[in-house]
């Protein structure tokens, strides 16, 4: 390996590094950790129409956890309630 490529892998090490110092200060050690079991009021506002019940399940895009509780969330309401 030549000089040039030595140079150019070392500060591709340090900027991946950089970046992944940046991720976890910002994201990981900065978020707040709710503990199970504990509701946290989010909005005063109702969203379902009035005299309707809405489920609303929160995950996030990709989520095993939050797609497998959707389906099964669907799952009950397609068997057992009136889904429309």
């Amino acid at each position: 390996m030549n000089r040039r490529n030595l140079i150019t892998a070392i500060i591709g090490i340090i900027v991946i590094i950089t970046g992944v110092i940046a991720y976890v200060t910002h994201f990981v050690v900065s978020a707040q950790h709710i503990p199970a079991g504990k509701f946290i009021k989010i909005s005063n506002v109702d969203l379902a129409p009035k005299g309707k019940v809405i489920i609303v399940e929160q995950s996030w895009y990709g989520c095993p956890v939050g797609a497998a509780a959707s389906w099964a969330i669907y799952d009950v309401l397609q068997h057992y309630g009136n889904l429309t």
